[in-house]
Formats: structure tokens, C-alpha cells, sequence
């Protein structure tokens, strides 16, 4: 574990402030069509020169992007297919007088309602808007179980758990400066069911713990026009998602992301976007330790991807259009290429994407696949939905792994002018991960490495011969993949009864640093195995870098290609389901993932690392939202991020990830990562549009 665990109070805070901004008593005039409503819109206004009593809006919530258009409803809703691309308002609606381009027109104080309900989250959630800030509630249940009784998630143990989350968001628009910010928090009252294991062979029983999360965002963004039809915005935004405010061990996200994006008017019918941002995580520098004696953590920035994508949309008229897109990511561990079509026209809308992912790292996996959606939305206040996606996928070897494929249908409406409208998901075929022989997982379990055997002598004989880890390794008399998980798990355990470093974060005593390189910790440990004396010397994180270390250079001596690294999870710890903690993941190429936790052995069955780390938080009870992977060959620095399925109803819950305020210009057909870094560039690539809308000089957009 990595520490003792405390009660914090940030979440109480900022959810007390948006619950007292929000008790503001409600104003008797709504606002009218929110779309994106904290946004005060540049409106752009052409008077019809035949007619001066006529005037027409232009409104970036509408969208003059045809397929790129989003209903007020939560992202990824049906609402999104075939959204009128314009209105026409009359005389008063906007401004008795006048509007300059590029002025900005506060919207009226309003409130809104919005429901959402899906296969793992059911939320209500009500906004109240002023001229710059808006105060949100939501509230409503996360479940790894499905709410509708369908396919459920596998080896998922998170129960339906109530949350409520307030926010407070402000939002500035300026002629070229527009930022925005929101602080969150949340309470969630998570229920795990006991581990996937029969109450007999398991530790680990229910669980149910009271939990406070803390979340913001904010981002700044310049756009200015170059040209009378091209125009470009820098932006840059940062986010924290921290599950960790009740105590160390939680899990926290902080992540910052920076780029570029463009906008041209073709013609008066055709619009190019292009756009480019890199991204960066504030997370350990290595995997020794969590404190260091020169600053408070072990932490630092590291490079998470480089992306970037374009569009080419097609306007037929105003309520019809034709986007093409394509969009490249690069990432450590992989890359990834998705592209497609959007078309709308009137109340229909469809969209096509196909999807290609190469890796060369054993901890993700190869994809190629296709997805498709279909919309008609006869009335504002009912549209249909229908969405499939397939996806085709393999290891770095080649290995097929469990293909991915997912059939859902959604109803969706807006009931009045300000917003308010509901969004009913529901999947009738998924298959979220791989599904390896559950007897065998019950079977194998966990299994605490066996004193008894042939190879203990040998073990013992060579930590007595050899005072160096790299000797050690060398030299450990290893005949099979079995010796060498015995001699990861010994090591492991060891440490684990001798040299864990209970003083890493102590309350009244002098603190005690971890070591931070392998021969120091070998060494220590090696005193401590001969003489049996404790010797404070690291934690799990230090332990699951060693055995990495170690396990892979043993599979080399036998001529095993076995892959390793330290993994982070999440355990009970004293009954509590927030206990950061570290393990040994394990990849054997004709065994597939096996993770040595301590003295303990758990194999899994499958080649799937995704599917792998869900089975491990079955066994544990764990509603871990993601793990961090590391490169043990490189001091355990970070790698890459995988997401549980049943972790991501939590993040959406818990931040403005799921805020249903915030729509993104296209849906996610292929369930990608949840990141902050696609609401600065929607937003960035929003206000290129607003200037884009702008008549200029000569410009294509004069009329």
C-alpha cells in the first residue's frame, strides 16, 4: 500500500459552493436555445436590404457546419443526427438595434433540466445560467452492472452508487480571447460487491464507502482571422480528476494539453478545419518512489500524445451538408488513425468511421474496425438513434484477441426553447471485453508462491552466493516459466514482510525515504532474507519495479521474449476500496497475462492486457477507473493509461467529462479514451467558426 489513509475535505468544498450558487432563486424568464449555454455566442447579424424590418442570426450553437452540429443533449446522444443548421429570428429577438459582428450577446437567465439514462449511468441534472456563469447539480446512480438488465460488464463489481456532483462554470468571449473554466466536486456513495471469487476462496467482502471527488478544468483560447475567409486559434487547457481527497490512495488524474487550429471558407458552401494539439500528464517520474527528500513527490510532466485531424464539410443548403474527416494519434505504445462521413439533411443524419490502431507494445492491443450511425428526429422533442461499431482485434504478436462489437438504439427530445430535454441510451449487444474461461479464473485465483518445492534450496543458495542483482539474476538456477513467477513472488514477498517502509508517510515520526535504484533495494532485501532482520527499504511500487526487472531478465536466460512492467491498481485496504497499491504485471507469450502481487501468483487466461487487468479487479473487488502502465527497463517511467469500462461511468459522473452541457462537434463511435484535451480543441475549432461567421472584406460570408 502506499500509505495510511486520511479524510480529506476539497469535495465537501467545492460541492457546498455549487449548491449555494445554485440555491440562487430561479428567474421567471428561461433562456432561449442553449445548445452550449454558457457560451455567449458571437451573433452576426445581415440585414436584408429589400427589408430592414427582417434580420438574420447566425448562431454558432446551431451549427454552420452541417454534420458538425450538436443537440443540447449529452454527447454521443441521438439529437445530434439532423439538427437544423440555422434560424430566423424576428425583429427583438436578439437586439432591438443593430448588432455589430463580433459583439456578444448575453443569454437571458434561465434554468434547464436534462435527463440522461444509459446502460451504467442514470443522471438528472438541472443548470442555472446567468450572463457568464453557471451553477449545475447532477445526481443519479453509477453501476457496473446494466441499469436496463442487458449485457453487463465482465468481472465488474461495482454496484449501482449514488452520486451527486455540483459545479460552477464561468466563461468569458471576448472578440479574439475566449476562456472557460469549472471547478466540480462530487460525493459518491460507492457499493462494490464482494471479488468474483466464491465467498470461501476470497479476503475481499462487500464493501461500501462514502467517497469525495474534486474535479476542474480550465482552458484559454486566442483565435483572429488572417484573412477575410481564413482564420486561426492557439489554445491551451489543464484538468484534474482526483478520486484521492479521502486519502492517498485514490486515484488522480492531471493532465494539460496545447495546439493550434484553423479554419477556411472555401467557397459560400465548402469550410475546411485542420487542427493539432499535444498532450502531457503530470504523473511519477519512476516506479520507486512516491516521495523523494528534495520535494514533496516523485512527480513530473510526461508526454502523452500528439494529435491531429481535419475536416472538409459541404453545405448543399441550409438544412443539408456532407463532412468528411480524418483524424492521427500518436501515442508511446500506439497509433491511431480514424476517418469517416457525416451527412445531414433536415431531421435525418448519418455518420460512417472506420478505425485502425498499430502498437508494438504488449499492453494494448492492434485494432481495425467500422461503425455507423443513423438519426431522424421528426420533432424536437423525439429523435431515434441507432449506433454499431465492430472492432477486429489482435496482440503484438498477431494473436486474435476477442473481437469488440456493440449495437445501441437512443431516444432523445429538447422539450422547450431553453434547453431542457432528456437521452435514453440503451446497448442491445455489446461485448465491452474478452471473456477467458471464468472456471479457470476461479480455479487459478489467487495462489501464494509454494515453500515447499524443488526450487526453494536453489533460490536461497543463490541470494546467499551473489551480493549484486544483476549476479542474482544471472545466476538463479531456473528451468521453466514456473521457476521464474516463483522467484518474482519470493522476491515480492519478502520485501513485503521485511523492507516494506511502513515510516514512507508517517503522522508523528521521522519520515523514512524509499531507495530508488534496484541494486540498493536488492541489496537491503538480500540482508533483511539472510538475517531476518527489517530494514525499511521501499513500498509495492519499488517492489513491482524489481520483480519486473527481475522476471524479464530470467525469461531472457531461458530464451522467453517474457514482457513485465509495474502496473498501478486499486485493493481494499482495511475494508476500504481506496487503497492505492502497485503490482507486477506479466505477459508470457504462450500463457498470456499473469500479475505476481506480493507473494501472490494470478494468472488469467487470456492475451488480452485490457481484459487482464478487468479480471484482476474482479478477484480484488475493485472499481479501479483506469491503470497506469510503466516501462520497467526505463525506471518505471509512464507508458500509457488503460480505461475500465466500469471505471468510465465514474469519470463522466464525477467531472465535466460528463457534463451534459459540453457537446463535442462529432460522436465517439468507437468508445475512445475520455479525455479533457477534446473539449479545448471542440472549443478552439468553435471559435474559428464564430469568426469564420463573421462577414469580412470580400469574404465569402457576405450576402
Amino acid at each position: 500500500m502506499t500509505g495510511k489513509k486520511g479524510r480529506g475535505h476539497a469535495g465537501v468544498y467545492f460541492l457546498t459552493a455549487g449548491l449555494f450558487i445554485f440555491s440562487y432563486s430561479f428567474a421567471d424568464e428561461f433562456g432561449p436555445d442553449l445548445g452550449r449555454p454558457v457560451r455567449q455566442e458571437r451573433q452576426v447579424v445581415v440585414t436584408d436590404e429589400e427589408d430592414s424590418g427582417l434580420s438574420r442570426t447566425f448562431d454558432n450553437n446551431q451549427g454552420q457546419s452541417g454534420a458538425g452540429t450538436s443537440s443540447p443533449v449529452r454527447p454521443g446522444s441521438s439529437g445530434q443526427a439532423g439538427q437544423p443548421t440555422s434560424q430566423t429570428h424576428e425583429p427583438g429577438d436578439v437586439l432591438d438595434a443593430a448588432v455589430t459582428p463580433g459583439i456578444h450577446v448575453p443569454e437571458p437567465v434561465g434554468a434547464r433540466f436534462t435527463g440522461t439514462l444509459e446502460d451504467h449511468r442514470a443522471e438528472f441534472s438541472v443548470d442555472y445560467l446567468w450572463d457568464v456563469v453557471r451553477a449545475g447539480l447532477r445526481s443519479g446512480v453509477v453501476s457496473g452492472t446494466n441499469l436496463f438488465g442487458g449485457p453487463g460488464i465482465p468481472y465488474a463489481v461495482l454496484q449501482p452508487s449514488l452520486y451527486i456532483t455540483g459545479s460552477v462554470t464561468a466563461e468569458h468571449n471576448g472578440e479574439n480571447l475566449d476562456a472557460m473554466a469549472q471547478v466540480s466536486g462530487s460525493y459518491l456513495y460507492m457499493l462494490t460487491e464482494q471479488s468474483i471469487l466464491d465467498p470461501g476462496q476470497s479476503d475481499y467482502a462487500s464493501a461500501e464507502e462514502e467517497l469525495f471527488v474534486g474535479s476542474a478544468y480550465g482552458d484559454v483560447i486566442y483565435a483572429f482571422r488572417v484573412s477575410p475567409d481564413a482564420a486561426i486559434a492557439s489554445f491551451a487547457g489543464a484538468s484534474l480528476w482526483d478520486q484521492g481527497l479521502a486519502g492517498p490512495g485514490g486515484q488522480w488524474i492531471y493532465e494539460g494539453n496545447a495546439g493550434i487550429a484553423g479554419g477556411l471558407n472555401v467557397s459560400e458552401s465548402d469550410t475546411v478545419h485542420a487542427w493539432t494539439q499535444l498532450q502531457v500528464n503530470y504523473l511519477r517520474t519512476d516506479s520507486y518512489q512516491n516521495q523523494v527528500p528534495d520535494h514533496q513527490h516523485n512527480h513530473s510532466m510526461s508526454f502523452d500524445g500528439l494529435e491531429s485531424g481535419v475536416d472538409y464539410t459541404h453545405r448543399f443548403d441550409s438544412d443539408s451538408s456532407l463532412r468528411l474527416w480524418a483524424q492521427y494519434e500518436y501515442r508511446d505504445p500506439y497509433q491511431l488513425i480514424e476517418g469517416g462521413a457525416d451527412y445531414t439533411d433536415g431531421p435525418f443524419g448519418a455518420s460512417v468511421a472506420g478505425h485502425y490502431q498499430d502498437t508494438d507494445s504488449p499492453w494494448f492491443a492492434n485494432e481495425f474496425g467500422a461503425a455507423a450511425r443513423a438519426g431522424y428526429q421528426p420533432f424536437s422533442w423525439l429523435g431515434f438513434d441507432l449506433t454499431g461499431f465492430w472492432l477486429d482485434r489482435s496482440d503484438i504478436d498477431d494473436r486474435p484477441l476477442e473481437s469488440r462489437y456493440g449495437l445501441t438504439v437512443g431516444l432523445s427530445g429538447t422539450f422547450d426553447t431553453d434547453g431542457s430535454g432528456y437521452d435514453v441510451d440503451a446497448s442491445v449487444a455489446r461485448q465491452r471485453s474478452g471473456t477467458p474461461n471464468s472456471q479457470d479464473i476461479l480455479d487459478g485465483g489467487y495462489h501464494v508462491y509454494d515453500v515447499n518445492n524443488e526450487f526453494t534450496q536453489a533460490f536461497d543458495q543463490t541470494v546467499s552466493d551473489f551480493e549484486d542483482f544483476a549476479s542474482f539474476a544471472d545466476n538463479l538456477p531456473v528451468n521453466s516459466v514456473d521457476d521464474i513467477l516463483q522467484a518474482g513472488a519470493r522476491m515480492a514477498a519478502g520485501i513485503q514482510s521485511r523492507n516494506y517502509n511502513h515510516n514512507e508517510l508517517p503522522d508523528n515520526v521521522l519520515r523514512i525515504y524509499n531507495a530508488d535504484d534496484t541494486e540498493e533495494i536488492y541489496d537491503r532485501w538480500r540482508q533483511s532474507y539472510l538475517t531476518g532482520e527489517e530494514d525499511p527499504t521501499t513500498v509495492c511500487i519499488g517492489a513491482a519495479q524489481v520483480v519486473s526487472q527481475l522476471v524479464m531478465r530470467l525469461g531472457r536466460r531461458l530464451g522467453i521474449n517474457i514482457e513485465a512492467a509495474p502496473v498501478d491498481v486499486v485493493v481494499r485496504g482495511g475494508g476500504s476500496i481506496l487503497a492505492g497499491h502497485a503490482i507486477s504485471m506479466i505477459r508470457i507469450p504462450e500463457r498470456g497475462f499473469v500479475f505476481v502481487d506480493w507473494g501472490n501468483i494470478i494468472p488469467t487466461y487470456t492475451h488480452d492486457p485490457e481484459t487482464a487487468l478487468a479480471v484482476y479487479d474482479g478477484l480484488v473487488g475493485s472499481a479501479a477507473v483506469f491503470h497506469n502502465v510503466r516501462d520497467a527497463e526505463h525506471g518505471g517511467r509512464y507508458v500509457g493509461r488503460i480505461y475500465m469500462d466500469q471505471g468510465r461511468p465514474i469519470l463522466e459522473a464525477t467531472s465535466i467529462l460528463g457534463d451534459p452541457n459540453i457537446q463535442p462537434r462529432q460522436p465517439d463511435l468507437f468508445d475512445g479514451d475520455p479525455r479533457s484535451s477534446d473539449i479545448t480543441r471542440d472549443r478552439a475549432l468553435d471559435s474559428v467558426d464564430d469568426l469564420l461567421l463573421e462577414p469580412g472584406p470580400q469574404s465569402h460570408n457576405d450576402l
